[in-house]
């Protein structure tokens, strides 16, 4: 069996010991292929470590797939109950360094959102985000009209920007369920890429989300996945890399920059609304970023309760105890939820160091092939 083909044996195997929450996108759809060998978590182990022996090149790719290996071993350890200590997790699952963002840097962000309120008439205090509220909370069939009409409006204008030819071949669900989640973007069993919506009454879904969600969810994760999808057909991508998981480095690459493509984009698709969406996401995610810091230090939870509530008025003490729970107690949150604020405060730093050439060609090199994220950050902030 080709090096390749064992990885892909044993993440079908792990993925059905952990009833498919293993892998996230499978962009290869060979899991017919890979009949059940391995069944408990101590074999998976076993050949995870010797099959990162099988890759000791030095191309990026060799590199990326010797840590998602290594990062998979350690959010194995993790669910078997073994305590990692944070920097080390975070350093070997998602490939960067944990961080606190300055009160400086967040302060400019707080400035950016409050101007977004301010520009469309709301203040942003807690009665203010009340108001706002009220007043631009969207309908289900609101919902879907303006998510269609602005992905028909941009999606072929992003895909021009960036010479892309693939077949955008995905389905979209518009969903009413009781779960925590608002949108999903995945594969379906058959392979298919499947966007999700979920419109129950428990999400509030607010007049420019859609707009931000069609950038983020389309002309990020769904584009990336797309063309990875493509390189891999053409035997230009290493198969291992079409399946992914939520515990490993490509997190990086693509929350970075779903969450930043109006960063390199020649152009200005959102409207007011939409820009107060997209900024007021990306505030949550920097404070969070701090939170998740503060959280798995020891802070206590007063003092992480006043710092969030300075920038988030509505945050309640219930919410911070269950983001505590999460951000330091479950194994995949651990990791997964720090990714979101980290990716992008470097995706934004790389935008700020480029002009519009190289931003087409940085977006253009993130959807065609894999570079672990401490490559990035050296490359292009020079650290």
């Amino acid at each position: 069996m080709k090096p390749s083909d064992e990885l892909l044996q044993i993440f079908y195997d792990w993925d059905r010991i952990e009833k498919g929450k293993i892998i996230d996108f499978d962009l290869i759809g060979r899991k017919k292929d890979f009949p059940q060998k391995y069944s408990t978590r101590q074999e998976v182990r076993k050949v995870l470590q010797q099959s990162i022996k099988l890759f000791e090149g030095d191309s990026s790719e060799e590199r990326f797939i010797r840590a998602k290996i290594g990062a998979s071993i350690a959010y194995l350890d993790a669910l078997e109950g073994k305590n990692i200590p944070f920097r080390r997790y975070i350093e070997t699952t998602m490939g960067i360094t944990p961080r606190i963002f300055p009160t400086r840097y967040i302060d400019a962000w707080q400035a950016k959102v409050h101007a977004a309120y301010r520009s469309l008439g709301y203040e942003y205090t807690k009665k203010g985000l009340e108001v706002f509220i009220r007043e631009n909370t969207l309908g289900k069939d609101i919902i879907r009209s303006s998510f269609i009409k602005f992905r028909d409006t941009w999606l072929s204008t992003f895909l021009e920007w960036q010479g892309i030819r693939a077949n955008i071949d995905y389905e979209i669900k518009f969903v009413d369920e009781d779960v925590y989640w608002m949108n999903w973007i995945s594969t379906n069993v058959d392979g298919k890429i499947v966007l999700r919506y979920n419109i129950h009454k428990r999400h509030t879904w607010l007049r420019g989300v859609t707009e931000y969600l069609v950038l983020h969810e389309i002309c990020g994760h769904l584009v990336q996945m797309i063309s990875w999808k493509e390189k891999i057909r053409r035997g230009e991508m290493n198969p291992f890399v079409g399946l992914t998981s939520t515990f490993t480095q490509e997190q990086f690459l693509g929350e970075g920059i779903a969450q930043t493509i109006s960063d390199f984009i020649p152009y200005q698709p959102l409207s007011e609304y939409g820009k107060r969406a997209l900024l007021a996401d990306q505030f949550y995610w920097m404070v969070m970023n701090n939170l998740h810091v503060m959280a798995n230090a020891g802070t206590s939870k007063n003092e992480m309760f006043l710092f969030v509530n300075k920038y988030l008025p509505r945050y309640s003490m219930d919410k911070l105890v269950r983001d505590v729970k999460e951000k330091t107690k479950d194994p995949l949150m651990r990791t997964y939820q720090y990714i979101y604020g980290i990716s992008l405060y470097y995706f934004s730093s790389f935008a700020s160091t480029m002009n519009s050439m190289e931003k087409r060609k940085f977006v253009k090199s993130i959807y065609s092939q894999v570079t672990p994220p401490r490559d990035l950050i050296r490359h292009y902030l020079k650290s």
